[in-house]
């Protein structure tokens, strides 16, 4: 179990150099708003649907389809289950504090972060895993995720179903189902671009903490219990629930380190396009990748160890 840590710990730590990188360069008005805007963009709208279509299995058969019913079950439940139990937990908080809370425990960064950490402990076999995740946190974030920022009246089905995500695993998807190859030329470019994931998502997220104040994020005794859902209670909770169905295990700890990412970045864009508590939810980022540093280790080795991997 120990070598399982502190083979992850070498893998978080590499990620963590990247992300200091970005808080450096942020810091010394390298990495502005502006560019971490544009940036983001890229990376969600270009590099994000190459991710999944290059990843992709090559062979359609009934194995694989039962990988994308098995996994993409697995994430609807424990994220109907979250929802559910974070709106019990923050339902006495104030109207703005209580939508950031309740969005910050109930959505990881399974994109930005999962798959670089997928990558890095599991390698590219778990890719395909994380991105069906991804996909069904997709369409939640832009179902329950906007109602709970911005009420009913905000959900967009169009939105929830037509966003980088959905739309990059819809077009890998039907190449899959179809057989259809897409010319090597554009395959490798795709490829290349794919590999800019890990580096400019680290780089971002660091650069997003560079406008955080770490001192007051770590003094607010609230968000200890967002980062205790989303690190520790949240992915045990999956790991034990998922534990009797004998999954694959690399499908099993796919799963577990996706739902055990530290809260998404789309909780601080959200607080900000609907006027909730920005400081919240910008500062339960902060504190919840930091600590994932320590958490994730610990995490996956435990998980490891349930399964005998």
């Amino acid at each position: 179990m120990l070598a399982n840590m502190i083979l992850v710990a070498g893998n978080v730590f590499t990620l963590l150099l990247m992300m200091l990188l970005g808080f450096a360069l942020a810091k010394a008005g390298w990495f502005s708003e502006e560019t971490r805007s544009q940036l983001t963009r890229i990376l969600l709208y270009i590099v994000t649907p190459c991710i999944i279509i290059t990843n992709m299995p090559d062979v359609c058969s009934a194995q694989t389809l039962g990988i994308f019913r098995t996994v993409g079950f697995a994430f609807v439940v424990i994220y109907a289950a979250f929802a559910v139990v974070s709106w019990i937990l923050f339902r006495r908080q104030p109207e703005d504090t209580r939508a950031s809370l309740n969005s910050a425990a109930v959505y990881g960064n399974a994109l930005f972060m999962g798959l670089p950490l997928l990558q890095s402990i599991l390698g590219d076999e778990a890719i395909l895993y994380g991105v069906i995740g991804s996909v069904v946190i997709n369409i939640f974030t832009w179902t329950h995720g906007v109602a709970v920022m911005g009420g009913k009246s905000y959900i967009s089905l169009k939105k929830a179903f037509i966003n980088p995500g959905v739309i990059g695993f819809s077009t890998g998807f039907l190449l899959f189902v179809t057989g259809i190859a897409l010319p090597a030329p554009v395959d490798r470019a795709m490829v290349f671009l794919s590999s800019l994931n890990t580096p400019l998502a680290m780089l971002i997220i660091g650069a997003q903490m560079a406008s955080t104040d770490l001192l007051r994020t770590f003094l607010d005794k609230k968000l200890y219990l967002i980062s205790a859902l989303r690190l520790v209670v949240y992915p045990a909770a999956a790991m034990a629930a998922l534990l009797p169905f004998h999954l694959d295990p690399v499908m099993y700890l796919s799963i577990v380190i996706s739902v055990g990412c530290p809260v998404a970045a789309a909780t601080g864009m959200f607080a900000q396009q609907f006027h909730r508590d920005t400081q919240t939810a910008s500062q339960s980022i902060a504190q919840s990748t930091l600590l994932c540093i320590f958490t994730m280790p610990v995490l996956t080795a435990a998980a490891r160890a349930l399964i005998g991997a």
